[in-house]
C-alpha cells in the first residue's frame, strides 16, 4: 500500500499549486532582499523637531537620504508589507547639563551646543531689612537661591562659585543645552551631521 502511494503520480493541479507557491516565495524573497527600498528614519524629540524639522519644505525633505519622524508619531509610522522597509537609523534629541558636570558621550553620539545660561547662587543683600542684618553669611538661617539672572529674587546679590563669577571663563554653573545625535546606521552619519550643522546655523 505504501509502495503504491509512493509511486503514485502527483496530480497536475497539485503540482501547479506547489509551483505557484514556490514562485511567489521566490519573488517575495527577491523583492525583500534586493528590490524593496529602505526608509532610513531619524527619530526626533519634540523640541528638536520644532527647532529644525517642522519648517522643512517637501522639496528639502525629498533631497535627503533619510526621513524624519517625531518621537510621538513613531508608533504610527511602521512600514507596510509591500512599502519601504523602515529602519530606525538615528535619533536626535536635546539634553541639558551644567558645565560643572560635563555631558557623557556614548559610542555613536555627537553633541552640538545650542545655548548656555549662567545660573547664579544669590543671598539677600537688602541691608535695610533687619533680618538680613542679623543673618551673616554662615548663618544656618541664611536663604540661598539659585536662578538665572532674570529670576534672581529682588534685593539679592550673586555669589561667586569657587571664586569665579558668572560671565568669567571657567564658571561652573552654566546650564548648556545640547543637540545630541545618536547614530545606528553608519551609512547616513555624514549626510545627517552635515544637515544638522546647516540646520543649526539657520536657527
Amino acid at each position: 500500500m505504501l509502495a503504491r502511494l509512493k509511486n503514485a503520480p502527483v496530480p497536475v493541479p497539485v503540482r501547479a499549486a506547489v509551483a505557484a507557491v514556490l514562485s511567489l516565495l521566490f519573488v517575495f524573497a527577491l523583492y525583500e532582499g534586493f528590490l524593496r527600498p529602505t526608509d532610513y528614519q531619524v527619530r526626533v524629540s519634540d523640541s528638536m523637531y520644532d527647532l529644525c524639522v517642522a519648517e522643512l519644505s517637501d522639496g528639502e525633505r525629498k533631497g535627503l537620504p533619510f526621513s524624519f519622524v517625531r518621537d510621538g508619531d513613531f508608533s504610527s509610522r511602521q512600514g507596510a508589507l509591500f512599502g519601504p522597509r523602515v529602519v530606525t537609523a538615528a535619533a536626535l534629541r536635546t539634553e541639558e547639563c551644567f558645565s560643572l558636570v560635563p555631558p557623557v558621550i556614548s559610542q555613536g553620539e555627537r553633541l552640538w551646543a545650542l545655548s548656555s545660561v549662567p545660573f547664579l547662587p544669590s543671598v539677600p543683600a537688602d541691608f535695610t531689612d533687619e533680618r538680613v542684618r542679623k543673618n551673616p553669611l554662615l548663618s544656618p538661617e541664611l536663604s540661598l537661591s539659585l536662578s538665572d539672572a532674570g529670576g534672581m529674587p529682588e534685593g539679592n546679590r550673586a555669589l561667586p562659585v569657587d571664586g569665579v563669577y558668572a560671565g568669567s571663563d571657567g564658571y561652573p554653573l552654566n546650564l548648556t543645552r545640547y543637540a545630541v545625535r545618536s547614530i545606528f546606521v553608519p551609512a547616513i552619519e555624514k549626510p545627517l551631521d552635515d544637515w544638522i550643522e546647516a540646520a543649526l546655523k539657520k536657527n
